[in-house]
């Protein structure tokens, strides 16, 4: 499963540590190249596109009966109906993922 994260929040982060890497000037040893590596970072991370990419939402499906045409299920999400004789891993309506558990 992809994970995603909040790109300024990182480089947020990374200015932080450019910062604290500031106060111990002047650098001895491998403190420049961990300085430079965080800045060359911070740089790439602030000019690369964020995925476009929408929350999960999600619901279960609810039995409410049976018509001509066979079962009826509700989307707890939206409410939306469908009257299929299976239960789908996604509602047509609104486009949440059917894995909540049943309410006790």
């Amino acid at each position: 499963m992809s994970e995603y994260i909040d790109k300024w929040y990182v480089v947020n982060r990374l200015i932080d540590l450019e910062n604290k890497f500031q106060r111990l000037k002047p650098f001895h040893g491998n403190e420049q190249d961990m300085y430079e590596k965080i800045c060359e970072l911070e740089i790439l991370l602030g000019k690369s596109h964020a995925a476009d990419v929408l929350p999960v939402v999600h619901g279960r499906w609810e039995y409410i009966g049976t018509d001509k045409n066979g079962h009826v299920y509700r989307c707890t999400n939206c409410a939306g109906r469908i009257g299929l004789d299976y239960e789908t891993a996604y509602c047509p309506n609104c486009g949440a993922k059917m894995d909540l558990e049943e309410e006790q």
